[in-house]
């Protein structure tokens, strides 16, 4: 049995490492790794192939919308082909914190606002919480009020306290479907023409309300959609991409690729270059007996699309010292940048380091070693293995290979920070 892990497009890369981690922990471990894919991808997977062909043209583009409790994640494809359905995102994912949780909160707050902290003890905001969740799925301005049963002690009358919808709608609903609704048309103007439908899926997603908020502000001309089983399309799209691996002709939806969130990269020594480099980062290398910088190498840039499967490569040298007093390691740091043109040549304040590749060299085989160049610096010599690092990226994660002294690493040991 293998096991998909569904995690929120907006995370960083260490929160959905620690999600993976804590289910290999919780014995979530099938025959291969856990595979993790993004919450708004997964709904597409499974909302997409509930469209009729009809709809489904090939040049059309929908915006998934996945609101669920804490996030909303948004993602806008294009059908590239029809039959086996292909699509493509345009755009590159968008989302918040302004999930139905935040309505509880912000009701939360208002009760302890209205009559006090101490009133308010948790046994009854519980109670409260409770009988406000099962409102606010069906909850309309024109709708029954919610009215709660409190203690005589704050002398309302009968006992009730009654929040108006007015005050509901203005205090509570308005300020988290204002975030929504401007994430969507946002998603929208960054998709360009021929948005053919607005796709709502989650637990939020088929609020009434946030709906009729949405068709509100959008063109009439783009559908507001809530499909059926809309609650559970995250999980049924995650059992689909699992089952895909083994079933690849069973999967009537497949992502071609996918546009890049970030820039991510690394930092390599290479020969300095007037016309590119800042000379101001420049110095004499003894080991390389030249003028050198350190480069940020980015195989994965911000807004750039990257094919499914297929891997961006940078080439990358390793010298191995010939003689050595401890197990070869070598590690690999890993940057992030989340400028929007070209990312920065040099490390700078805008990048962050969120990561490293830990690369094993007790791999490399003698007969490599045997016929590579040997570098000379002082007393010190090195085998120099020239390789390159390879990125995939994927729905929820980037999978690393390097390529080095002729062996495939592609069971890397990363640990992230951030």
């Amino acid at each position: 049995m293998d096991f998909v892990v569904t995690v929120p497009a907006i995370w960083s890369p260490k929160a959905k490492q620690s999600t993976e981690q804590a289910a290999a922990m919780a014995g979530f471990c099938g025959n291969q790794r856990i595979q993790l894919i993004s919450e708004p991808e997964a709904a597409a997977l499974y909302t997409l192939k509930t469209l009729s062909p009809s709809t489904l043209q090939v040049g059309r583009k929908f915006v998934v919308c996945d609101a669920g409790g804490g996030t909303v994640d948004l993602i806008s494809y294009q059908v590239t082909k029809i039959g086996r359905v292909e699509v493509k995102e345009v755009t590159e994912g968008t989302g918040g914190k302004c999930g139905s949780s935040m309505l509880n909160m912000r009701f939360r707050r208002h009760l302890k606002q209205t009559h006090g902290d101490k009133y308010w003890t948790d046994e009854r905001l519980v109670t409260a919480l409770s009988e406000f969740e099962s409102f606010k799925k069906t909850f309309s301005p024109k709708g029954e009020p919610l009215t709660l049963k409190v203690d005589p002690s704050l002398g309302l009358r009968r006992n009730r306290y009654t929040m108006t919808q007015d005050d509901m709608k203005t205090k509570i609903f308005e300020p988290i479907m204002k975030d929504v609704v401007c994430l969507i048309k946002e998603q929208i103007k960054m998709a360009g023409d021929g948005v053919a439908a607005v796709i709502m899926v989650g637990g939020f997603g088929q609020s009434r309300y946030l709906k009729s908020r949405v068709r509100d502000a959008i063109s009439s001309r783009t559908d507001v959609l809530q499909p059926e089983s809309g609650w559970t399309a995250v999980v049924k799209g995650a059992a689909m991409h699992g089952l895909s691996r083994y079933q690849p002709a069973g999967t009537r939806v497949e992502v071609a690729s996918r546009i890049a969130r970030r820039s991510y990269g690394t930092c390599l020594m290479t020969k300095y270059d007037m016309m590119k480099h800042n000379p101001k980062e420049a110095f004499w290398s003894e080991k390389e007996q030249e003028t050198v910088v350190s480069e940020m190498c980015w195989f994965i840039q911000k807004g750039e699309s990257y094919p499914e499967g297929k891997p961006s490569r940078i080439e990358y040298q390793c010298d191995l010292p010939v003689m050595l007093g401890h197990v070869p390691q070598t590690e690999i740091d890993i940057y992030s940048n989340n400028n929007d043109g070209k990312a920065p040549v040099h490390l700078d304040e805008t990048t962050q380091h969120i990561g490293t590749l830990s690369l094993d060299l007790r791999k490399i085989p003698e007969a490599v070693k045997r016929t590579a160049k040997i570098r000379r610096m002082g007393w010190h010599r090195y085998y120099c293995l020239k390789g390159a690092i390879e990125a995939v990226y994927g729905s929820a994660e980037i999978t690393y290979t390097v390529k080095l002294g002729g062996i495939t690493h592609d069971m890397i040991s990363v640990r992230y920070e951030r």
